[in-house]
Order: C-alpha cells, then structure tokens, then sequence
C-alpha cells in the first residue's frame, strides 16, 4: 500500500497495454501519489459489487493527485489491469471515494458534488494505448464539459 517510488518504472512494466483516468475523489489524506496494489474478487449477488480480497486477482492502480481542492482531489489513475470497477474499488480502499459513485462512494460528498451539479460519476478515460502488430495504437478524450463544469465549481469553493 506504500507510495510507488518512480511513475515511469510503473509505466515502462505495462508497454503491452494501459488506461490512463481521471477523477474526482474524496479528500482524506494529503498524499501526493498512492501505488495501490490489491487483489480483486467479484462477490456473488443480484448486483455485481468487487471488493478488495485475497482470494481475487491481482490487480495494480497509480493515483497521482493533479489538483487539489476543499475535501477533494482531482487524480490521475494508470492502470495496465482492467478488472471490473478497479479504480472505483482502489480508490475506495485508500479512503478516497470516487465524486458521485452510487456503489463504492461516500454518501455526504457524493451529495455535496450532486449540490455542485454532477449529475454523474466523476471518472473518465482520458488515454488508452496498446501494442498491436509490433505498434502502439492509442487514444486520447478530454474530459466532457459536465465533469469541467465541476472543476470549475470546485475551484471557485478553494478556501
């Protein structure tokens, strides 16, 4: 659970493939970066819910904290796995929610966003990038102006 020491050792180890995400997460503890390294397993039930386990597969996240904010962070999450809602779940189990999360979030921020205005979980795809034919194919997405309208009202609350 310690503090990755070097950002591009973690990119260098997942040239095959990796997602690149951003979100708005809980404020708990003032951390600039956070490795989080956990084993995942799916828990049977009507609604599919993961949960940080042992018994599950590996699985690996990069939080690296972008900007901060009153009670929240705005994060980068790589990843080079793609378990179900692994940086949903990693960040749950660091203690930092994702903004708007109905599974794995916190009740009081997730309403203190939706007073903001998100009308949405806080997590989007900014790059994806693979190996295919011996090349690296990837993607790049801005974040949509509704998760901007966010980051706006988050910096005008700054204290």
């Amino acid at each position: 659970h310690g503090a990755e020491p070097d950002a591009e050792h973690h990119r260098q180890q997942h040239d095959a493939g990796f997602r690149r995400a951003r979100a708005v997460v809980h404020a708990q503890v003032d951390r600039q970066e956070r490795h989080q390294r956990h084993q995942h397993r799916a828990v049977a039930g009507g609604e599919r819910i993961v949960k940080v386990s042992d018994e599950g597969k590996a699985a690996r996240t990069f939080f690296t904290v972008l900007e901060r904010f009153d009670g929240a962070f705005l994060v980068q999450a790589e990843l080079g796995t793609g378990r179900t809602h692994q940086i949903r779940v990693h960040a749950q189990a660091c203690g930092h929610p994702l903004a708007a999360d109905p599974k794995y979030g916190d009740a009081a921020f997730n309403q203190r966003v939706k007073n903001l205005g998100l009308k949405r979980l806080f997590l989007h795809a900014v790059s994806v990038a693979w190996k295919q034919d011996g090349e690296v194919r990837s993607f790049q997405s801005e974040l949509p102006d509704e998760l901007q309208a966010l980051l706006r009202a988050l910096r005008k609350a700054k204290p």
